[in-house]
């Protein structure tokens, strides 16, 4: 009896001591992250929304113009994506970032700061059309990645490789095409052997040879929604999301609507068919004006926060039945943010 009593006063005892430092590291975080109350409440309830359940990861793409703006503070990024739930963080790094000392430091600075927290980081890359130009690129490319990580401390590297190739938007005509592109996406370019095949099979090489050659990095990719659908009605006989899934560790799919019932619509075909558990993602678009952009009706922000928090819970739990379903990926950051800072 005296044993059990003094089991039971030692729990008490350690629970009134360390119960305030467990909330005042709560609070530190927040501080951090210069959160107000609200943007302490809302983020909570994503986080409890995304984190559904707890293999469910959930990452953000990020861009200069998020990264210049905490260029001075990455640990005040840090602190929000963790509070928002993230597990992930998709930082772009471009060749020349790679090549540039500064953009390196600071990649450094914001890896180290990721990490602190908890959170995987990706080497954002193959975010352009050279790749599907020059074999060569594919590999300097992803040299890049193998030198930083060998040139920095540990806790500063990549932990993998996310590629956002996007072969339907290499449409003649463009001024960001390199002259040496042999097939162009068109509407008349669908069916076996024509040129969008051609470009998914060129896409399919170009993650191939990119694992090659991040010596056993992972890579993964972001995916166009209608490539399955597509695929299944012999459009585009080489687009099979368990093609995409050979090469990469999962896919992100591009479900970018500003209605829950069509994002879920639009990432379906691919949740059913892919045959690896946990590989497909559903990437929910928070910006408008981005490069490539289909207007305000292809984004949630406009529609604010609240409207995003239904859609994530409703995609999540639609998701859910299917055991391929990954998690809730964002693009991109700068949007995100915008959205829970704003007063409603």
């Amino acid at each position: 009896m005296f044993k059990k009593y003094r089991l039971t006063m030692s729990i008490l005892i350690a629970t009134m001591l360390f119960a305030p430092f467990a909330g005042a590291a709560e609070n530190a975080d927040a501080g951090i992250a210069q959160a107000t109350p609200q943007m302490q409440e809302r983020a909570a309830n994503l986080s409890r929304i995304l984190n559904l359940k707890p293999e469910y990861r959930r990452g953000v793409f990020m861009y200069e113009r998020t990264i210049s703006v905490y260029e001075k503070n990455p640990e005040k990024l840090a602190a929000r994506c963790k509070m928002l739930g993230l597990t992930e963080i998709y930082y772009s790094f471009n060749d020349k970032h790679a090549a540039e000392k500064k953009y390196s430091d600071r990649a450094a600075a914001f890896s180290a700061a990721f990490h602190k927290y908890g959170l995987k980081v990706y080497a954002l890359k193959y975010d352009g059309a050279e790749a599907f130009a020059s074999e060569s690129y594919v590999k300097k490319s992803a040299r890049t990645v193998l030198d930083y990580n060998q040139s920095v401390k540990p806790e500063s590297r990549f932990d993998a490789v996310i590629a956002d190739l996007e072969p339907h938007i290499l449409k003649k005509g463009r001024s960001y095409l390199p002259k040496d592109l042999k097939d162009y996406w068109d509407e008349k370019g669908y069916g076996p052997g024509k040129s969008n095949d051609q470009l998914v099979k060129q896409a399919l090489s170009i993650l191939t040879l990119a694992k090659q050659e991040l010596n056993g990095l992972e890579i993964s990719e972001a995916l166009g929604f209608f490539f399955e659908s597509r695929y299944q009605k012999g459009e585009l006989p080489s687009a099979s999301i368990n093609n995409f899934l050979e090469p990469c560790a999962f896919v992100t799919i591009m479900a970018y609507a500003n209605k829950p019932e069509k994002i879920f619509r639009m990432a379906e075909a691919q949740l059913k068919n892919s045959k690896r558990p946990g590989s497909v993602a559903i990437c929910l678009k928070t910006s408008v004006g981005t490069m490539n952009d289909d207007g305000i009706e292809s984004s949630l922000q406009p529609q604010g926060w609240d409207k995003m928090i239904e859609a994530a819970d409703h995609v999540t739990k639609a998701a859910e039945k299917y055991p391929s379903f990954r998690g809730i990926d964002f693009f991109e950051y700068a949007g995100l943010e915008k959205m829970w800072e704003n007063k409603q």
